[in-house]
This record gives structure tokens, sequence and C-alpha cells, in this order.
């Protein structure tokens, strides 16, 4: 009895609290997708859940892409100013935290951000700064101390100061950048960010100083490099992502004309963000190095098409779309098994396993516990970084969850069409996918629930061995195999342990869940006039609104949000 009690004890000792905030989670990203942004404020600020300190990083960070969304760029930088410094400050670990998320479950801990979460801050700061700069107004805002602070326009020296911003906040997401690289060298994970490239050189380019477009071309560079050294590992660029992510620390040693070869069977997607990065290479390269255009033509052995519309733009392209395109897929649970080898527990408050011996409580476990026998699995699906312990079929198991990526494969191919004042249409183009940020994030989920794998299942298992040695001692106090009830009490004093468990071990399924599932640019020339711009896609249409073309030679960024 002694044994019994203090058994359950242990097991509310390691009650944590549940993963919380999955129906404010699911309204947040309903609200925001119909752009009822008062609403999503609204749960945001309210929600027990976001109200929490360990969550503080995830409200910061959901509310900053709200403002981001309305235009209220200055509320924006201000939030993801917060959110960035504190995922620094988070980056330390807080040891008692960790202690307590190891003896309890991931749900008791601060939430982190993952580093592709953190890359995306940066991103979206970026933006900020850019947009508030040719925006060059202020939206009417409504202060901390309630009151309103009308729409102003920006000065000249304002509008520089947030262009400068927004080439500072690059070198910061680059510096983040080579964080991931050190500490993940040699691994298929999220290390390195293409659009920090893409994006830095969109910024640089347009600023339009030598120096700046020298800046450019070297990060467009970058990113076709990034394109084939790292995003081979998403099935959306790579039907052949499981092979490239399995023998990825092999390719030093194999050279990237192998590794092509071999490793990338290169989708749609790859081939038209390859061919959009080579078009941004060699234009800029035609403008600042012409003595490398023919080098680079014949190393990139560039398709017709694209040196077809180097040569066929007489005019600089003038406007950039920026798509963020639909939402994230959810995070949500997904199911697991571990081994209940009693071989493991020949100690501490496990004592009692011990004495009664492998077969027989192996015995017990199967034929009176009914637990599982269970063949091997490996964590994280598909697409985890490194396979796991199984569970063979010799022993009992018990299940649990880890979280995963709720991804699908992209399907949707959207065309950019611009037409003029009279509804002709004057320009139609694919959309580029330049950031698939849905395999981007089951990735890093997969890596995470890899690593928990074992921690989390050497944890529970502890557990469910404390709920078997009270039930084994029912079963003994009711007479064991000749006991008529014997099997009924073990059985009942299972049930009750085992729920008591479940109830305290939920998957930690909290995630940023207001980012878009994937990122899709293009650039066109526009000459003088009035235009609307729409997005077209096999069964969607979103119209980007009117844009009016009075300096052919102005930048325009149309950055759009479905």
């Amino acid at each position: 009895m002694r044994l019994l009690v203090s058994n359950f004890l242990l097991i509310l000792f390691f009650v944590s609290c549940g993963a919380g905030g999955f129906k404010e989670r699911q309204l947040l990203t309903q609200y925001f997708q119909k752009k009822d942004y008062k609403e999503a404020h609204k749960i945001l600020n309210e929600s027990s859940t976001y109200k929490e300190e360990k969550n503080r990083l995830l409200f910061l960070m959901e509310k900053g892409m709200i403002f981001h969304a309305q235009e209220q760029y200055l509320e924006s930088i201000d939030t993801f100013l917060q959110a960035s410094d504190l995922a620094g400050q988070l980056y330390t670990v807080r040891i008692s935290k960790k202690v307590a998320a190891l003896l309890a479950n991931d749900t008791y801990d601060v939430y982190y951000g993952e580093a592709y979460e953190r890359s995306l801050i940066h991103m979206y700061q970026t933006l900020n700064y850019y947009l508030l700069a040719k925006k060059g107004e202020v939206l009417e805002r409504i202060r901390a101390d309630q009151k309103v602070e009308p729409a102003r326009k920006l000065d000249n020296r304002e509008i520089a100061q947030f262009m400068s911003r927004s080439r500072s906040e690059v070198l910061a997401w680059n510096a983040l950048i080579e964080t991931f690289q050190n500490e993940r060298m040699g691994k298929s994970v999220f290390k390195n960010d293409l659009m920090a490239k893409l994006l830095g050189g969109f910024i640089h380019e347009n600023t339009n100083t030598i120096n700046d477009l020298q800046t450019a071309y070297l990060l467009y560079r970058d990113a076709r490099d990034i394109l084939l050294k790292n995003y081979g590992g998403y099935q959306s660029f790579n039907r052949n992502f499981k092979k490239f992510k399995e023998d990825f620390e092999k390719f030093p040693t194999l050279g990237m004309d192998k590794v092509r070869k071999d490793y990338i069977s290169p989708t749609p997607y790859f081939n038209e963000l390859n061919e959009y990065l080579e078009y941004k290479i060699l234009s800029l390269s035609k403008k600042i190095r012409p003595g490398d255009y023919s080098q680079l033509v014949q190393i990139y052995a560039t398709k017709q098409t694209v040196l077809d519309r180097i040569e066929q733009e007489r005019h600089k392209p003038n406007v950039t779309i920026l798509f963020h395109h639909s939402i994230i897929p959810p995070k949500v649970p997904d199911k697991y098994y571990f081994g209940l080898n009693p071989d493991n527990f020949q100690g501490g408050s496990q004592k009692v396993l011990a004495a009664v011996g492998q077969v027989a409580m192996t015995h017990f476990m199967i034929n009176v516990l009914k637990l599982n026998r269970n063949n091997s699995r490996s964590v994280g699906s598909a697409y985890a970084t490194a396979q796991m312990a199984t569970v063979t079929s010799q022993y009992a198991s018990f299940d649990f969850e880890l979280p995963k990526i709720q991804n699908r494969p992209l399907t949707d191919n959207l065309c950019l069409v611009v037409k003029d004042e009279h509804d002709i249409e004057v320009l139609k183009r694919k959309l580029v996918v330049v950031n698939p940020i849905g395999d981007i994030a089951e990735e890093a989920v997969a890596e995470k629930s890899a690593w928990r794998y074992t921690r989390t299942g050497s944890r529970l298992a502890l557990k469910y061995a404390a709920v078997i040695a009270s039930a084994y001692g029912a079963y003994q106090a009711a007479g064991g195999e000749k006991g008529t009830f014997s099997g009924i009490a073990a059985m009942a004093s299972f049930l009750a342990g085992s729920r008591m468990i479940k109830s305290s071990e939920v998957a930690d399924t909290r995630y940023w869940s207001l980012l878009p599932e994937d990122l899709r640019m293009e650039d066109v020339y526009l000459p003088v006039g009035n235009f609307e711009v729409f997005i077209i896609g096999d069964q969607t249409k979103y119209s980007l609104g009117k844009i009016t073309i009075s300096d052919p030679h102005s930048k325009h960024l149309l950055s759009y949000r479905n």
C-alpha cells in the first residue's frame, strides 16, 4: 500500500500544465485570414494562454504580424523589436525551466521560438522599415495611453532613416544566420535562409549605389548556392529530398556536381526559383560586371528563356511583388511508441520490477494489462534527420505524443496578372516560390521531435513503471493468477494511473500560427499609367489593388497577404 501511494505521488509530481491555446490559435488564424484584425487583437489581448509569461515570445510574434498586415508599420516595428530582444535573451537557456521541462513536459517550459521563426522576425522587420520608408506616411495610431496620434507624412530625414534601418536589419539577419551555420554545421536542418539573401539583395539593389549593387549581386549568388546546397532537403524543391537529407554529411567529399546529379531531382518550383535567381544575377552582372556575364552563362548553363528575358527587357523592373501565401500548416500531436523493457527499471523506486523478474513482469504487462507489442517506427516520419531507437516486438510498449507540422505539398500555381485602366491584360507572369515555410517548419519540428523521443520516452517509461508496479501490487493483493478479480483490480489500478499520465503529458503544439505557408516573388516593368494587379490561381483570385506609375524609374514593392 505504501508503494502504491508513493507511486501515485510520483505521478502527481510529474503532472504539468497542458499545451493550451488550441482554440485561441484556431480563432486567431480564422479572424486573421478574414482580415478582421480588431478581433484578432482582442483574442491576443484577452487570451489567458497568450498572457502567460512563458508564451510572451509567441504573443509578440503574433501581435507584430497583425500590425504588419494592417500596415501599422511603426507598431509592428516596436513589437518585433521586443520579440527579437526576447528571443536573444531566451537563447541563453534558463536552467531552472529546462530542468522542470525534463521532469515534466515541454509545455511547462518557456517558448523559445524555432530557428526559422527567429529568422522570420528579421524578415518582417526588414519589410517594416522598407515599406514604411516607401509609404512615406505613418497611419493614425492609438498610443498605449489611449491617446490618438493622427496620420502624418514622414519628412525626408525620416524616410532616409527608415531606409537605412532596413539595410541594417539585413545585416543583423545575416549575423543570426551565421550563428545557425556555426551551430548546425554538417546537418541537413534549417541553418541558412535563402530569403535573407534574396530580400537583402532586393534592399541593396533598390538603394542603387554602385557598392549596394555589388552587394546585391553577391547576395543573389549566395541565394542560388543555398538553393542547391540546403534547400534540396525540402519536398517542394526536390523529389529526392529524403535521400538528400540522409546522405547530407557525405556531400563535402562528393562535390556539388555529383550532389546535383545524384541527389537533386528538381521540381518545377526548384527550376522556377533557380531561373529567377539566375535572371537576377545575370541582369546585375551585365550592368556592373559585364566581364563575368558570358562565363556565368556557361557555368550556370542558363536556359535560353532566361537569356531572352534579359535581352528583351529594355527597362529595369520597377515593381516587385512579394506574396505571402495562405497560412502555415498547423502544429499537431502525433503518436509514437516506446518500449517497456523491465531491464531498464532495476533501481530506485522500481526495485519491485527487478524483484518480480523480467519474464514475469513482461508476462504481466502484455497478458494482464494488455499493453501493446509494436514493430519499429522512426520519429518525425520521413523528414526526421535521425533514426531513433526502435520498439521491438519482444516487449510491451506505451504510446505518447510528439508534435509535428501537418504539412501538405505545394500545389497552387499562381500567376501575376496586370490590367490597364481599360481592363485589358498587359502582363501575365508566374509567381516564383521563394520560401516554402511549411516545409521549413515541418523539418524544424521533426528535428526537435527526434531529439525529444528518447528524452520524453524515458521520462514516461519511469511514470508507467510506477503505475505498473502499483497495478502489480493490486494484482498480488487480489490473489494473483489464482484470484478471480485480480486481473480486474490490476487493470483498474493501471487505467487510473495511466489516465493521470496522459492528462499530464501532451505534445507541445505552440507555434507562430500567423505565418504564411509560403512566399512568392516576381519582378516586372510597368510604364507610366494606372494599373490593377491580380494574383490568379486555378481556383483562386486575389486583387492586390490599383497602382499608379508616374515615374518609371521609381521602385515599388507590393507586399500582399491573402
